[in-house]
């Protein structure tokens, strides 16, 4: 079991909501407080020092919630790199890594 697995494992122990639907919707919300905040360094002129304290902790919460979503459906951290992985490299080799959609 690889370091990620376990992390993904242990985030059982503060999961506490009552359907796997809830996971989802914070992914969404925790990628939109990443956005907010990347606007906040934008428009407000944020030092990159106070852009990257902001990012380190909602970027923990992003993955927090990745964790929660795919260990809600059985889905092992190593599983989603090793295919992300896949794909991207299959993608460079058949130099479709630009451009858009799924099946590329």
């Amino acid at each position: 079991m690889r370091e990620w697995d376990q992390y993904q494992l242990w985030t059982r122990e503060t999961a506490r909501y009552p359907s796997e639907i809830y996971a989802v919707l914070g992914l969404a919300e925790e990628a939109g407080e990443v956005a907010g905040k990347y606007a906040k360094y934008v428009r407000d002129g944020w030092t990159e020092d106070k852009l990257r304290m902001a990012l380190l902790a909602e970027l923990g919460d992003v993955v927090w919630m990745v964790a929660r979503v795919a260990d809600d459906h059985g889905i092992l951290f190593s599983e989603i790199v090793d295919n992300n992985q896949t794909k991207l490299r299959s993608r460079v080799a058949r130099n479709t890594i630009n451009g858009e959609g799924d099946d590329r």
